[in-house]
């Protein structure tokens, strides 16, 4: 039951990443070469279409090729929900774009306080450690943007 769990735990993860509703209907793919996973995701199809809320759910044991979508690796299996599903890729590309544009100021913005001797001779040191702070979350915002942004591109 912890790998049926696992599954719906991870879709529901899924989603939320994506900004869809729980109660969206996606297509959900499940890999699985151990047929005892196989026979066990077959007795709960129910449950897994039911609480995550699936459009389509199959179970394959094949190495096919699945593409443009989001991959879940759990323990002997693999879960695979079809982005064109979930959202328009040509949409989300152009708004990840915007948003690096945008962390590329912030993260500017924050360095050049940081670099200006008069700001951290003058500031506050809470107000120093603020910059400091928000610097690395648009750092780390960055980051994420930029691998959303490359996985989608080679899509």
């Amino acid at each position: 039951m912890d790998l049926i769990q696992d599954i719906i735990t991870n879709v529901r993860a899924t989603k939320n990443e994506y900004n869809l509703a729980p109660s969206k209907p996606i297509d959900i793919i499940i890999r699985s070469f151990d047929d005892n996973n196989l026979s066990l995701l077959e007795e709960n199809r129910k449950y897994l279409e039911r609480f995550t809320f699936a459009n389509t759910l199959e179970f394959i044991n094949d190495n096919r090729q699945i593409d443009k979508c989001k991959t879940i690796i759990l323990t002997n299996l693999e879960v695979f929900i079809p982005l064109s599903g979930m959202i328009n890729i040509e949409e989300e590309i152009k708004n990840l774009t915007n948003e690096i544009n945008k962390l590329t100021g912030e993260i500017k913005r924050c360095e050049g306080m940081l670099n200006n001797p008069n700001f951290l001779n003058k500031a506050p040191e809470a107000k120093i450690n603020e910059e400091r702070a928000k610097l690395e979350n648009y750092k780390s915002k960055m980051n994420i943007a930029k691998e959303r942004l490359e996985a989608y591109k080679n899509q």
